[in-house]
């Protein structure tokens, strides 16, 4: 069923539209909502014992695009907007460590009970607390947590995890 990973990455796309207009707290929401139909599909996939190549890789677009450029988006549009090219250069951090993260994820075999590096969609929704607070701290702690969860998605410390994909 690849109707849910499609969904994700038209919210995704709305999200940084709403970056792009200023719309700060409407492109979050529509981040945790693309976060809640990934957990969905997630699910439906277990209980359908549904395993597809296809969609694998398609959920792996999709997570770059939504749970990678759209969060970085909103970052610079909220925090980084001033800064021009240092601005996007911190926050393309994220989206290429999000990247790498999935890319290293396809090419290793999974474990039942934890993931190497911090998967990209945890990392998205800690990332969209943070915008969501954002406002009242300042560019140096940003950076510091762009780097840092930047950090954990590409690094060999093992994470729970959260589902069985």
């Amino acid at each position: 069923m690849i109707i849910i990973p499609l969904g994700n990455l038209v919210l995704g796309l709305y999200s940084i539209l709403f970056a792009l207009k200023g719309e700060i707290e409407y492109a979050v929401l529509l981040l945790l909502v693309g976060l809640l139909l990934d957990g969905l599909d997630g699910y439906i996939a277990r209980k359908l014992d549904r395993k597809s190549d296809l969609k694998k890789e398609l959920d792996s677009l999709t997570d770059i695009i939504s749970f990678g450029v759209a969060p970085a988006m909103i970052m610079y549009a909220a925090v980084f907007y001033d800064l021009h090219t240092i601005g996007v250069l911190i926050v393309s951090l994220f989206p290429i460590c999000g990247a790498l993260r999935l890319a290293y994820l396809r090419t290793q075999s999974s474990s039942k009970k934890n993931v190497t590096g911090l998967p990209i969609g945890m990392a998205n929704g800690i990332l969209a607390a943070f915008i969501l607070i954002g406002p009242v701290l300042n560019k140096d702690v940003s950076m510091i947590v762009i780097i840092v969860l930047s950090y954990f998605m590409v690094s060999k410390i093992k994470f729970f995890r959260v589902n069985n994909r």
